[in-house]
Order: C-alpha cells, then sequence, then structure tokens
C-alpha cells in the first residue's frame, strides 16, 4: 500500500489557519493552508492515501473525489519540494 511520510529534516509552525513547512536542508519555506496543515500530520508513512481522503471528506465535507484529486495534486507539490516522500506500508 502506497503511503506518504513527511521527510527528515522538515520542521513544522501551526498557527490558526496555517502553518509553515521548514526544509531545513535546503532553507525553503512552504506554507499550508487550513487544509493542508489538518493533512500534515496524517503523513506517517501510516495512513493509507484512502484513509486521508476519507478523514479529509468527513472533516471538511467535500466529496471524496474532489478531496483524492486535490489531495494527489497536493502530495506532487510536496514531493517535488522534497517535503514528503512515498513509503509502501
Amino acid at each position: 500500500m502506497k503511503c506518504y511520510k513527511q521527510a527528515e529534516n522538515i520542521e513544522c509552525q501551526q498557527f490558526d489557519q496555517e502553518s509553515i513547512l521548514l526544509n531545513i536542508q535546503t532553507g525553503i519555506y512552504f506554507r499550508l493552508n487550513e487544509m493542508g496543515g489538518y493533512i500534515w500530520p496524517l503523513l506517517d508513512g501510516e495512513h493509507s492515501i484512502h484513509e486521508i481522503v476519507d478523514s479529509i471528506v468527513d472533516e471538511f465535507e467535500v466529496s471524496a473525489d474532489a478531496a483524492e484529486k486535490d489531495f494527489l495534486c497536493f502530495m506532487d507539490e510536496l514531493l517535488k519540494e522534497e517535503l514528503v516522500q512515498i513509503t509502501k506500508n
């Protein structure tokens, strides 16, 4: 099963409606909106894509299709910035 895990050397600071990630190796900051901040702790290599999408649907009252599409797009962006890794559980 494909899972996502936070990359090593990433610091996260949460604020009211957003979170800021810092890649300590590259020095690059990345801003997360409310939904991204909700997803970030779930990226532990243990939660499947399906489990995370279901959680998003429950928390934000969006359709499963929209949640999955947005989640995978978000993961592509985090992968590009080296903020997450793909794992197999």
